[in-house]
């Protein structure tokens, strides 16, 4: 209903909004999710933001286990636990944490996101298997994925067993999970890598996410760079078609409904369904790893001797291992200051301090 050239526009019966992409912008770029919010409700684990904090100090991982604890500016870690229950600990406790194994989501590398893609290989998962006969509900499992297959569900808990996995291909496409072969990760990270190419750089996550504003005619504005190297691969077509899912619709069905974008009103009408991969899927399997931006880099130097007749006599290669951490070069600023608030003239041109985690000189072979 909206032009695909604006966020906000005036309807007949109010303002119309497009809210993913106005979501995707909040949530991906205003959102620090630290793991260590209470889990004292009705589905929680009883644990308290004390109790997480406290145990993560001695080791312990949180729900994303890739998070590790980072003392900043010098402080001790018996005092994260302290700082982490305060009333404004939600605007330091980013610079306590770090990411072990962030995902750069500028890489052009195919063996990289085909990689993260497969990080999903299940030993077991389990499914609460419906018995249509006896109307009952009972907890199974699922059996471990075979060979390179990766399995995605839209479910924590599915409620049949995947097509792969001998469930019916109804019930699997809408109520199962689905698993993906090594071939199918292998195009779907090629045609990843060419939307990155294409759109790239990614300067935010919410810029990777969401569609850009632009014409109806441009694909950039009908969806984000996920979405459509999904629609590239052609993946969702023959499980749906196997499924009888539904059906194409064309742009020319929905010429008359008034839409200000009739290309959103047309494709699969089985898009969204359990069963039909989206980028809110890969999304999830990417988690708190993804990243617009490294904070690792391996940086190598050369140099080399020459005598009077320019004859090379010796050379040497090195390599570094440098980490941008949360303190900032000079400590005037603590970690947690954010940079619209820094008072230092060097914080404010250099940022956040690098440190030099390893070096080393190379041998010839290394090269």
């Amino acid at each position: 209903m909206l032009d695909p050239g604006k966020l906000l526009a005036a309807g007949a019966s109010g303002a119309l909004l497009d809210h993913s992409f106005l979501l995707n912008l909040a949530l991906y770029d205003h959102f620090y999710f630290s793991g260590l919010a209470d889990q004292t409700g009705w589905f929680g684990t009883g644990k308290t933001t004390t109790t997480l904090a406290s145990s993560f100090i001695t080791g312990t991982p949180l729900v994303d286990p890739r998070l590790t604890l980072y003392a900043p500016d010098g402080k001790a870690t018996s005092a994260f636990s302290t700082e982490v229950t305060t009333a404004d600990a939600y605007t330091r406790v980013a610079s306590w944490q770090v990411m072990n194994g962030a995902f750069n989501i500028n890489s052009t590398s195919v063996a990289a996101w085909k990689a993260m893609l497969g990080s999903i290989r299940d030993a077991q998962s389990i499914l609460n298997r419906i018995d249509k006969t006896n109307k009952t509900a009972t907890l199974a499992s699922l059996s471990a994925t075979t060979g390179d297959d990766a399995r995605i569900s839209r479910f924590r808990l599915p409620a049949s067993e995947s097509e792969k996995n001998g469930g019916d291909p109804k019930d699997a496409y809408w109520l199962g999970a689905r698993e993906y072969s090594d071939a199918s990760l292998q195009l779907l990270a090629e045609k990843i890598v060419d939307q990155v190419r294409l759109r790239g750089p990614f300067l935010s996550m919410s810029e990777f996410v969401n569609r850009r504003l632009g014409p109806t005619t441009d694909d950039y504005a009908q969806r984000g760079a996920l979405q459509q190297a999904i629609d590239n691969t052609n993946l969702n077509a023959s499980l749906a078609a196997g499924a009888l899912a539904g059906f194409d619709i064309p742009e020319a069905a929905v010429a008359s409904y008034k839409y200000a974008n009739t290309k959103a009103g047309s494709g699969p009408s089985y898009q969204g369904a359990p069963g039909y991969l989206c980028q809110a899927d890969l999304l999830n399997v990417l988690g708190n790893a993804a990243t617009p931006r490294s904070d690792s880099f391996t940086i190598r130097g050369y140099g080399e001797s020459r005598d009077a007749s320019n004859k090379i006599l010796a050379s040497v290669t090195c390599e570094a291992i440098i980490q941008r951490v949360p303190n900032y070069i000079d400590p005037a600023d603590k970690a947690e200051i954010t940079p619209t608030a820094l008072t230092s003239t060097a914080n404010k041109t250099f940022g956040r301090r690098f440190q030099i985690v390893s070096f080393r000189w190379l041998n010839q072979n290394e090269i």
